[in-house]
């Protein structure tokens, strides 16, 4: 008589997670399992393919599991876990060399403002002074406050500077 016995196939009680992740990591960082069980020794492993240099975009990515038990040939290996990464968006700096100043009517000054995103916009309150691309320009005796922001995108939070006092004078000036 020939007797046939199959391998069995375990049980897996609890597949393992990602931990989140911030924008800017790379993938072989990012996706290292943590925890999992199953009914017999073995190994929790992501099947889809990735490249472990790129960097995912903010956001949720699932990947798909499989267990590998060490004894092979014993048991089966068993498919149909998930494991989902979270990528949280990055912080950006904003760097600015501005300051509380005093100007004069007509005058201006060059804004320096940059952020990792790039895309840096002025915010104002009041009409003492006007804004036009990266010129500031003092327009009428008064006080006026200014600030830069950068309102992020999908993989980087907004981020935005101090607000900074600009007191337009008929007499006098300071920077």
């Amino acid at each position: 008589k020939t007797i046939t016995i199959n391998k069995a196939t375990p049980t897996v009680t609890a597949w393992p997670t990602l931990d989140a992740v911030t924008y800017g990591t790379n993938l072989g960082a990012a996706l290292v399992l943590k925890g999992g069980s199953a009914s017999v020794e073995g190994t929790f492993v992501i099947t889809d393919s990735y490249n472990a240099a790129d960097v995912p975009n903010a956001g949720t990515h699932t990947y798909n599991l499989e267990f590998r038990p060490t004894e092979s040939n014993k048991y089966n290996v068993v498919s149909g876990g998930t494991a989902t990464l979270v990528v949280n968006k990055a912080d950006q700096e904003l760097t600015w060399s501005f300051a509380d100043c005093t100007l004069l009517p007509g005058q201006t000054l060059a804004l320096d403002a940059t952020s990792t995103c790039g895309a840096v916009s002025y915010e104002l309150t009041g009409s003492a002074i006007s804004v036009s691309s990266n010129t500031l320009t003092a327009e009428a005796a008064g006080t006026a406050t200014i600030k830069a922001v950068d309102a992020g995108n999908s993989n980087y939070n907004a981020v935005e500077s101090p607000e900074y006092t600009i007191t337009v004078s008929e007499s006098g000036y300071t920077r």
